[in-house]
């Protein structure tokens, strides 16, 4: 994982992305293998390294009693001190300011996720792990959450390790990506390279014979084919940087265009995405 950037670790219900994450933070034992962060061994150096790391795992813990400000008091000192002013600084930077003395039991679920992510940055931390940031969340709540990790990233030079099952939501804001499947990743690669694998050029002929000898000669694979419809849609892999030049060879060809478009899905299954 590169230093100042945003990590996103995708993979569907159930494929191991929490138990990884707790195995990063020292909180579960692997079986095999080896755990490095920042150049050091986890495990040799835990207590030193973890002052370094913050994360918040499934849901953020907080006592409802206790007023935000009081909450990250409390929980930051069980790990290291933290002064009034770094305190301010994390509530400010997650847009919780002017309710830092109301009670936690008040806040709604993504003002909890924000304060959850203010914890995790005492005292100073230079990777947070956030598992599933953005669930459970409205609309308005998720663009918040969104904008706030993107946002420790590039103003703070954060590194976030954040966990999610929503290609969508790792396309808005990762870097790079890693996609495991029942424990195995299956795949690595720049978010930029992942999206385009999910591009698709949108054809309406009905031509369909010809359309599919033209696809053959042009290696070009027909991912989905809708019948039902008098001008047939055919879903091409391709780019939209190259349609102009297949409108040109469509035409030459004398295959008729109904239309044709650029088409993307923000729902591409884990295993499509792997191959």
């Amino acid at each position: 994982v590169r230093q100042g950037t945003v990590f996103g670790f995708l993979g569907p219900n159930g494929a191991g992305k929490t138990t990884v994450i707790k195995i990063l933070l020292g909180l579960v034992m692997p079986q095999q293998g080896q755990i490095s962060l920042f150049g050091d061994d986890l495990f040799r150096h835990r207590h030193r390294l973890m002052r370094r790391v913050g994360a918040v795992v499934e849901a953020p813990a907080m006592f409802d009693y206790l007023s935000a400000y009081d909450n990250l008091f409390y929980l930051a000192r069980l790990s290291a001190a933290v002064t009034r002013a770094d305190i301010e600084a994390a509530l400010e930077t997650v847009g919780l300011t002017t309710v830092a003395h109301h009670q936690v039991r008040t806040f709604s679920y993504g003002m909890k996720q924000r304060l959850g992510i203010a914890q995790a940055l005492l005292p100073r931390s230079d990777l947070i792990f956030l598992d599933e940031p953005t669930n459970g969340l409205d609309p308005h709540g998720i663009k918040g959450v969104r904008q706030l990790i993107r946002r420790l990233c590039v103003e703070r030079g954060i590194t976030v390790f954040l966990s999610s099952h929503w290609l969508v939501e790792v396309e808005q804001i990762c870097d790079e990506v890693a996609i495991i499947d029942h424990g195995r990743k299956v795949c690595e690669a720049a978010v930029a390279d992942l999206i385009r694998r999910g591009e698709r050029i949108a054809v309406r002929t009905d031509q369909e014979e010809r359309l599919r000898e033209f696809c053959a000669r042009e290696s070009r694979e027909i991912v989905h084919h809708d019948p039902a419809r008098d001008r047939q849609l055919f879903l091409i892999a391709g780019t939209e940087d190259e349609i102009p030049g297949l409108i040109e060879r469509l035409t030459r060809d004398g295959i008729p265009l109904r239309g044709i478009g650029h088409h993307r899905r923000d729902a591409v299954p884990i295993e499509e995405l792997a191959h």
